[in-house]
């Protein structure tokens, strides 16, 4: 990500993560592990995170069509937190940066930036799903569970 665009988007963290949890508020709750207060203590750290690999990727001429073949895992029980969790942070960091981007000259925006959020907030996202579904105690229990397979 391109670094004055990165630091715009650090400036903008209370609004980023306000945005973030009114987002997670929206979102359906299919466990109480999924309540809104619940994962909003989440928030700041993750994004930390998730700051940290912007400014360490660099994907050259990823466009937002590459980026969006990463896709956050299934959780066939639909019980994963996460699944809102990140959801919501992609959401919440690209309308950010589509602020961001609609205050510069066109030359400047760039679609790798909304490319790099895309990936980075779902390859994060992939991790925390995965680590989640590994100790769900509902893992393999519906057909639709990527685990199902294993389970039977």
């Amino acid at each position: 990500m391109s670094p004055p665009i990165l630091d715009a988007l650090r400036q903008r963290r209370s609004s980023l993560q306000t945005r973030w949890e009114t987002l997670l508020r929206v979102e359906p709750v299919n466990t109480p592990l999924a309540l809104p207060d619940a994962m909003a203590h989440l928030i700041p750290d993750s994004l930390d995170e998730i700051f940290r690999e912007l400014a360490r990727t660099h994907e050259p001429h990823l466009t937002l069509q590459q980026a969006r073949r990463t896709s956050l895992p299934l959780c066939g029980c639909n019980r994963n937190p996460y699944l809102a969790h990140f959801k919501a942070a992609e959401q919440a960091l690209l309308e950010e940066l589509v602020l961001i981007q609609a205050g510069q000259p066109r030359e400047l925006r760039r679609e790798q930036d909304l490319a790099e959020i895309v990936l980075v907030t779902r390859r994060l996202g992939g991790g925390e799903l995965e680590a989640f579904c590994s100790l769900c105690v509902h893992r393999g229990e519906l057909p639709g569970c990527r685990h199902y397979a294993h389970a039977h």
